[in-house]
């Protein structure tokens, strides 16, 4: 099966009646009813893999079945208690007029990225917010899940749509940081011993020349200056 990740669906305006109307089957795995059917089943199925992650598959006849299986994640990480979902990984097709998606993820109570992945894909490996990816997944009017809201119209009024792998995430940014410990201040230079006197300490010369210059009248009318040759 092929990765999907899909962040950005464009579609004409639709009326939030449609969508409820035409809103996918949302439930644990069934047969459809009807002799056109042939024994397929729809909706979700969950299995606990041996690393405590979750499986969770879902096929739809109608409808995003990589949203459904990821409303579904989130859904069960917020019934056990925590805020956050660790998608690491997922696939999707279509074919045979079904579409049929695989999420892999796991509960999580802080907002660190995950330390390993399931699939290759890196942008179907993250942690997201659970309520935020269940909003986002809710449906126009907030009780059709696996049904993505609308995000914004473009300019040319079309309705942009925000599903696939990314929606919820939590930005790495965000987390604190702990405080990076200060550096000890530089010890104070100290002249070498074996450094000679008469360059660690002033010739006594060179004082008497500077006492003397020092003495000297300065040039000049400013009183502020002193006393000078004239007075």
């Amino acid at each position: 099966m092929t990765i999907k990740a899909c962040l950005f669906l464009l579609a004409a305006s639709v009326p939030a009646a449609a969508y409820a109307a035409d809103a996918p089957y949302y439930g644990p795995m069934k047969k459809i009813d009807g002799w056109w059917g042939l024994g397929m089943k729809v909706g979700y199925d969950v299995r606990l893999q041996k690393d405590g992650s979750w499986r969770v598959d879902a096929v739809m006849r109608r409808g995003d079945a990589l949203s459904v299986a990821m409303y579904r994640a989130a859904e069960m990480a917020r019934a056990g208690g925590h805020d956050y979902v660790q998608f690491l990984g997922g696939s999707a097709s279509r074919g045979g007029g079904t579409e049929a998606a695989t999420v892999i993820a796991r509960p999580s109570d802080v907002s660190a990225p995950p330390s390993e992945c399931a699939g290759r894909r890196r942008d179907a490996c993250y942690t997201a917010a659970a309520a935020e990816v269940m909003r986002i997944l809710s449906g126009p009017d907030g009780s059709q899940p696996g049904v993505a809201i609308v995000d914004h119209v473009d300019r040319f009024g079309r309705s942009v749509f925000l599903s696939g792998f990314g929606i919820g995430k939590v930005d790495p940014g965000s987390a604190r940081v702990a405080a990076a410990p200060l550096a000890p201040p530089a010890p104070t230079p100290q002249p070498p011993m074996h450094m000679p006197v008469s360059a660690r300490l002033p010739d006594a010369q060179d004082r008497f020349k500077q006492a003397l210059k020092e003495q000297q009248s300065v040039r000049g009318r400013d009183p502020r200056q002193g006393w000078t040759i004239s007075d």
